[in-house]
């Protein structure tokens, strides 16, 4: 390292990147401790950043388990129709005036019909039963199948 003199304070400086003169310098190059003492009041702000980043994300993860526990307590219970997925699946819906659900899907023309229509046959007479799709106000998903048992 080469020595020369501070302009300022005129005490031999070298050069590098720290251009120290000694803790007695008064110019406009830090010395090595203050760097020091610098460098330590950053890291001591980058580790209220870093625990508050922490506390952020805690609590982000606790609304997204908020929200996932929310779809799960839905997901079992009676749901307007205009939320009802129209993707063909099967789910439980509700007519108006009905006394029990019945299950169907969307039918890609537009509207929901019964999984399967029941159909009455008296004599020649067929009567079926009809669903009002004005009259289907709610939806649910339906219940996942039991757990497959050992075959007997």
């Amino acid at each position: 390292m080469s020595a020369t003199t501070c302009k300022v304070c005129g005490l031999p400086k070298f050069d590098g990147p720290a251009g120290y003169c000694g803790p007695q310098c008064k110019c406009e190059f830090k010395t090595l401790p203050q760097m020091y003492d610098n460098r330590v009041a950053e890291i001591a702000e980058l580790k209220k950043e870093i625990e508050s980043l922490r506390q952020q994300l805690a609590l982000m993860q606790q609304d997204r388990d908020d929200w996932r526990a929310r779809a799960e307590w839905w997901a079992g219970k009676w749901q307007p129709i205009e939320s009802a997925p129209k993707d063909g699946s099967f789910i439980l819906l509700w007519e108006r005036f009905s006394s029990s659900p019945f299950v169907g899907y969307w039918l890609k023309n537009g509207g929901w019909y019964p999984q399967t229509e029941f159909v009455l046959v008296i004599g020649d007479a067929y009567l079926t039963d009809n669903i009002s799709q004005s009259l289907i106000t709610h939806w649910m998903p339906l219940p996942n199948p039991p757990a497959n048992e050992e075959k007997q």
